[in-house]
């Protein structure tokens, strides 16, 4: 896999993100130190001491003229006119206010950030003693009195500022990464589907290049493993359906021989004898039977679903179990908690059908004559419950293991060794043809536990 040679390092990345957001954060700061020169210059903004300056303007005019007068006072300001005997003659100040301007005129401490500042006049027969606040502070009255202040509003805009500048950036970032990750995902979402057979693509990021270059390495192998692994299933296949049909010719000239050698008069042992040939030619071609359908297991033209009732396949299954049983004389207890729900499931009923009985015929023959044998229905989600118990010697721990797999035998569990180790492995393949599982336990209490589990629809083989 050929990687693009202007791929850039983790490194690199972070530290122009990290540029972005100083630079982002630097242009910010210059806007508002502009909207707060422009608010200057449009006077909306009032400085802090430009009352102050007019104040000490209108001082010089009062000394001047010797007279004072309220409408030459800045708007932002109130004032408290006196006689020079002390007397209030007027004043735009509350009674409160009005106390810590006689204060301040008596020389007294008054604490500017609670009361603001005072500044005494003299004009001509009068004392005039006017308020004022030394902080910035809006032209227009609602502003002053809605907003919050000038120093705290810009504050506030630089805080936001800063979080919609992060924010941005870090989204930004977070999409470019994004987009180069997108190879990496979707690699690992092919690989996972086993969908070995594509072109990775690349990313212009050092390091993720890297990783996409060991998934390359990881699928090539992988496909060639499966690639082996397929074949060597399929050989294992073709030689069991080659075997399976080799031997059904000798076995037929055995049957027929055996048919025949029956038909002349025989005595009773041979009678015996022949019957008992005839009983295992019959079981032999069973197992090749059963060799037959492991060979096109995996093949879904077999697989043929369809929507059937669950209550009435429930009870025919019920009904085989019951025949079966009763062979050896054992008793069925049914738990059935769907009895009278109507219900249909996408199943292959014939399919289904055989892997329940072969489930049920292993616990039949395990279980001791006159035993009891437990089947319990019950429905979870989607899923139908199916369990099977028999009153057995149980599972070994090495069959809890190995149960499922084609051709195992337990001779520590299993007295008899008549079988060939199919029953669990066909049943185990076609459940999960129908996307359930096959548990294997053994009950409290004792005997061999089979659980399956089986979606009522179906997956197909598309999803």
């Amino acid at each position: 896999m050929a990687m693009k040679k202007s791929s850039r390092s983790l490194k690199m990345i972070f530290t122009l993100y990290f540029a972005t957001v100083s630079l982002a954060f630097i242009a910010l700061l210059c806007l508002i130190w502009l909207a707060f020169v422009l608010s200057l210059n449009t006077n909306l903004v009032i400085p802090a001491n430009q009352t102050e300056q007019k104040l000490q303007r209108l001082d010089k005019e009062i000394k001047q003229t010797g007279r004072f007068k309220a409408n030459r006072l800045p708007k932002d300001t109130t004032y408290l006119l006196l006689t020079k005997n002390g007397k209030i003659k007027e004043s735009t100040m509350t009674k409160k206010l009005q106390q810590q301007a006689l204060a301040s005129y008596s020389k007294k401490a008054v604490n500017p950030s609670d009361y603001g500042y005072f500044m005494v006049f003299k004009p001509k027969n009068e004392i005039a003693v006017v308020n004022y606040q030394l902080k910035a502070h809006y032209s227009i009255a609602w502003m002053n009195r809605y907003l919050p202040s000038v120093s705290l509003l810009f504050l506030i805009l630089t805080g936001l500022g800063t979080l919609l500048v992060f924010s941005l950036v870090t989204i930004l970032f977070a999409r470019r990464l994004q987009r180069q990750l997108s190879p990496i995902i979707a690699t690992t979402e092919k690989i996972a589907k086993q969908d070995l057979d594509f072109a990775i693509q690349t990313s212009n990021v050092k390091e993720f290049n890297q990783v996409l270059q060991s998934l390359d390495t990881m699928r090539t192998a992988l496909r060639d493993s499966l690639m082996h692994s397929w074949q060597l299933e399929q050989e294992k296949q073709d030689q069991i359906a080659a075997l399976t049909h080799d031997i059904k010719t000798p076995l037929t000239v055995i049957r027929g021989n055996t048919e025949l050698l029956n038909s002349t008069d025989l005595s009773d042992q041979q009678q015996k004898f022949i019957q008992y040939s005839l009983k295992n030619i019959g079981q032999v071609e069973t197992y090749l039977q059963q060799l037959s359908y492991l060979a096109k297991n995996r093949q879904l033209q077999d697989f043929h679903p369809e929507n059937i009732n669950l209550a009435a396949f429930l009870e025919e299954f019920s009904q085989d179990t019951q025949a079966l049983a009763a062979a050896k004389a054992i008793k069925v207890q049914f738990f059935n908690t769907l009895s009278g729900a109507q219900f249909t499931a996408y199943w292959d009923k014939e399919l289904l059908k055989r892997a329940l009985m072969n489930i049920v015929s292993n616990a039949v023959e395990h279980s001791s004559r006159r035993g009891c044998l437990q089947l319990s229905y019950s429905l979870q989600g989607e899923a139908v419950l199916i369990s099977c118990l028999d009153s057995g010697a149980g599972f070994s721990k090495e069959a809890l293991k190995k149960g499922t797999l084609q051709f195992f035998q337990d001779d520590k569990s299993r007295s008899r060794t008549n079988h060939q180790g199919l029953g669990l492995t066909i049943a185990d393949n076609i459940v999960r043809l129908h996307g359930g599982s096959l548990k294997l336990s053994n009950d409290k209490h004792g005997g061999a536990k089979v659980e399956i589990s089986l979606p009522l629809i179906t997956p197909t083989k598309d999803n």
